[in-house]
């Protein structure tokens, strides 16, 4: 780039009348060729080349800044997904924890609920039993009942016909 500066003030020296003292450098052989509208030609494109190679290169700088913090984000992105997911596998750890502890609290409440079945059918023959036995001593009670009425009547009978 500062050979063609060095060529445009050969070029600027040339054109303003004085003779560049660069002989046999390539500025002097520029600036002999170059006409007066071509050197503000090449003036203005090596202006512009200048200003784009400044914004290339605050392009490049303003990306690699980019990339720079995408990569610190990434890697705090990864850090705080890696933070969840062992938050994750600690909660389905806890889960089946949980899960197993309530399958085995309902096994033990099925076992002991057929226990009581088991208990509640003793109970309800032994309740069979009784209501069994009570029917049967009612049943004695008013036979005895009815045969001391009977004996009752026989007596009074009895000391009827003897006053009589």
């Amino acid at each position: 780039m500062s050979e063609i500066y060095d060529a445009l003030e050969a070029l600027g020296l040339e054109q303003s009348g004085q003779q560049a003292n660069t002989s046999g450098s390539r500025a002097h052989l520029v600036a002999s060729t170059v006409s007066a509208d071509d050197f503000s030609v090449l003036m203005e494109f090596c202006e512009r080349r200048e200003d784009g190679l400044e914004q290339h290169e605050q392009q490049v700088s303003a990306n690699e800044e980019v990339e720079h913090a995408t990569l610190t984000v990434s890697a705090n992105d990864c850090s705080a997904l890696e933070e969840r997911i062992v938050r994750v596998v600690e909660m389905v750890k806890q889960e089946r924890q949980e899960r197993t502890a309530a399958e085995d609290r309902a096994l033990h409440a099925e076992a002991e609920m057929s226990e009581q079945a088991l208990r509640i059918e003793v109970l309800e023959k032994e309740l069979n039993a009784h209501k069994s036995e009570r029917h049967h001593s009612h049943q004695r009670v008013e036979r005895m009942l009815n045969l001391l009425d009977s004996l009752e009547l026989r007596r009074r009978e009895s000391q009827r016909n003897r006053v009589a």
